[in-house]
């Protein structure tokens, strides 16, 4: 049994497909064919089904994919392990941020590490919160911002930070103040609403208005902060997300924020407790809580 079997192995189970597999992995269809068929004669089972739709995995083949996966993950971080002991901060790491984060501390995290860390590969993925905690448990994300916590036994959390929501809207408007307004007054206000609901912001506003029986007069459901933005600026409502988010537009004078009183949202850096982090991870990470002090401090 060769690593080599074991990869293609993983890449098929995962695909359920030998000839994606074999795109994914630059190899012709019938070596990899060849090679899982000797798979199968060493360890006497069938580990494939194949069939119109591609091939599906027996049960044999279930439970030594995460045998599998196990291994290969702990090889790879064993590869990684050597390396940060040559005291190289070196290799991919991949980051999960949702659109507003990505936005604000995405571009200055890439330019820092890029000066700091030339031999690290930053990969930046998007999604809400949900979606990204799925890519930490598979593996495919090093370290994501979350607004939510589900099943923390899976999860190392740290609290990244917290902030104040505002009600966002055009200049002169009800959102141009400075003084925090309260949830009852946002009734009857046309609201763009940002994200999923019962998550993140969403999550916060609902209960805030359930508490208060504050009805919104919501024109638009987005799942994108920034989309949610955009309509404001074009004069269609107001929305509601942190300040530090808006705060090009702000200074542009595009649009205005006003806090609202006692609605906070807290995010928090996660990684997945089975994959222990390289040590470019943790410079990394260490580089993101730094970036995001010194460009949030203001704003917040």
């Amino acid at each position: 049994m060769e690593l080599r079997q074991l990869r293609y192995f993983a890449a098929v189970a995962r695909k359920q497909s030998f000839g994606k597999a074999a795109a994914e992995l630059r190899i012709a269809q019938p070596a990899l064919s060849r090679q899982i068929a000797l798979l199968e004669s060493e360890l006497g089972v069938r580990l494939f089904e194949r069939h119109a739709r591609g091939a599906s995995p027996t049960k044999e083949a279930e439970f030594l994919l995460e045998r599998v996966e196990f291994g290969l993950n702990y090889f790879e971080q064993t590869r990684r392990d050597l390396l940060a002991q040559q005291h190289r901060v070196y290799g991919p790491v991949v980051i999960g941020l949702q659109d507003a984060s990505a936005e604000v501390l995405g571009p200055p995290l890439i330019e820092e590490c890029r000066r700091a860390y030339p031999e690290v590969q930053i990969r930046i993925i998007g999604g809400l919160s949900p979606a990204l905690r799925e890519h930490l448990i598979r593996g495919e994300a090093d370290m994501a911002l979350l607004t939510e916590t589900v099943e923390p036994e899976k999860l190392s959390i740290m609290r990244f930070s917290t902030a104040q929501l505002c009600l966002i809207g055009a200049p002169g408007s009800l959102a141009d103040g400075k003084a925090p307004i309260r949830v009852a007054e946002l009734a009857g206000l046309p609201m763009i609403l940002a994200g999923l609901a019962h998550l993140g912001v969403r999550r916060v506003v609902e209960q805030a208005a359930n508490r208060t029986r504050a009805a919104f007069d919501v024109v638009a459901e987005v799942d994108s902060i920034i989309v949610a933005r955009k309509m404001v600026t074009r004069g269609l409502g107001y929305t509601i997300g942190l300040r530090r988010n808006a705060q090009a537009e702000i200074d542009r004078g595009l649009l205005a924020a006003r806090p609202i009183r006692g609605l906070y949202l807290t995010l928090y850096l996660c990684r997945a407790l089975m994959f222990a982090p390289s040590r470019a991870v943790h410079e990394v990470q260490r580089t993101l809580v730094r970036i995001a002090k010194d460009a949030w401090r203001d704003a917040d």
